[in-house]
Parts: C-alpha cells; structure tokens; sequence
C-alpha cells in the first residue's frame, strides 16, 4: 500500500489516460478526497493517549495492530472551527512512504472515479495551495484532494518526533 508518488503526478504537456480512485469525506460541510491506494481502513474514533507538548493539531497517539500512530486533527490543522468529537467520529487512516496517520473527520463519504479531465492540478489554480494536489469536479461539487506528501512532510514522524515545520509564505 505504499504509494511513492502524488496521485496528480501529471506531465504538464500529457495528462495521463489512467483514472483517480479517491475515497471522499466530508470535514465541516466541505469535501476532501484521498488516493484509495493511501487508505489503511476507516474506523470509528477510539480513545487516545494525549503526548506531552504535542502541537494542537495533534489529537494524541493511538495502537492500531500493534503500531502506534498519531491521530491528527485536521480542523485544528486546517485552521476551522472547533468541533465536538465523540465515540461516532470517523477516523481515515492513512499510509504514505512507509507513514501511517490517522486522521478525524465528520463522515467518510463515497469511493469515486475521476477521468483527468475532470481533475485540475493544484499548480495550474494557485501555486500556494496548502495540503492540496488538485481539485476534482463532479457535476457543480469540487473535491479538495489532500497532497499526502506536504501533508506527512508537515506533521508526522521525523527521526521518531512529531513536528510541524515552519514556512514563510512571501
């Protein structure tokens, strides 16, 4: 399940002819999508154990089948609104390069097929876009599709410490 590349990985001159599986979910009335490649599985939230001086991103640590992994808040991440999380929260759990995280989010939706036509790298909208490798589009819905790669390179496991590293955007 470990996927080395994004799944918008698109030559600029030739965009490939292979369809995007996305799982999709819903995180404060917006959708997200994921590679189906990255998901580990989807489960309902469990208690976790709150590491000393985590960023607040971090909802805490969690065992799944023997490995411990971080459970990452994406509202707190993402800079949203607060909001209650209970036993029937969802997490998506995730791997990318060899990196498992688990992360909070309000409902995981629907597995979708995407053409490339119907996909628009992050690059050709705004090179600024934080998380993001493109957006999808069915019908009038757009999908923020999560860059797992700036996602794990921000928050997970570096030489077995959590950080967040910090950028100046000019």
């Amino acid at each position: 399940m470990d996927t080395t590349s994004s799944p918008l990985a698109l030559d600029s001159n030739a965009k490939s002819h292979a369809s995007l599986q996305l799982l999709t979910f819903c995180l404060q009335e917006q959708e997200y999508a994921l590679a189906v490649a990255n998901v580990v599985q989807v489960a309902r939230m469990v208690a976790v154990t709150r590491a000393p001086k985590a960023p607040a991103y971090v909802q805490g640590l969690m065992n799944l089948h023997g490995q411990v992994i971080p459970v990452i808040n994406l509202t707190r991440l993402f800079g949203l609104p607060e909001q209650t999380i209970d036993l029937d929260t969802q997490l998506l759990i995730a791997m990318h390069k060899g990196r498992t995280a688990a992360f909070i989010v309000d409902v995981v939706s629907q597995v979708l097929v995407l053409t490339p036509e119907q996909v628009e790298r992050h690059e050709d909208i705004v090179h600024a876009l934080a998380y993001l490798c493109g957006v999808g589009m069915v019908g009038e819905r757009l999908l923020l599709i999560l860059d797992l790669d700036a996602l794990f390179n921000d928050i997970v496991f570096a030489d077995g410490e959590l950080h967040q590293r910090q950028e100046v955007f000019a």
